[in-house]
């Protein structure tokens, strides 16, 4: 990795744009909730990926998964 940050930032525009082509390809509500609460940066010279999904809606989920057993 180079030190001053340069393929980090390469690799962060690329997951951008993939993450913005899969916003667009959206096939079910789920993805549209993961990807909407998605953000991918860039701290410290380090990649991060951040998924913030709302407390009610990881109940709902969750709920779901529990009913199928």
């Amino acid at each position: 990795m180079q030190k001053d940050g340069s393929d980090t930032q390469e690799l962060l525009s690329a997951y951008n744009a993939s993450l913005e082509r899969l916003k667009r390809e959206i096939v079910n509500k789920r993805q549209a909730l993961i990807l909407k609460h998605t953000e991918v940066l860039t701290e410290n010279n380090q990649f991060v990926i951040v998924t913030r999904l709302p407390r009610g809606s990881l109940d709902t989920l969750l709920a779901k998964k529990d009913s199928a057993k």
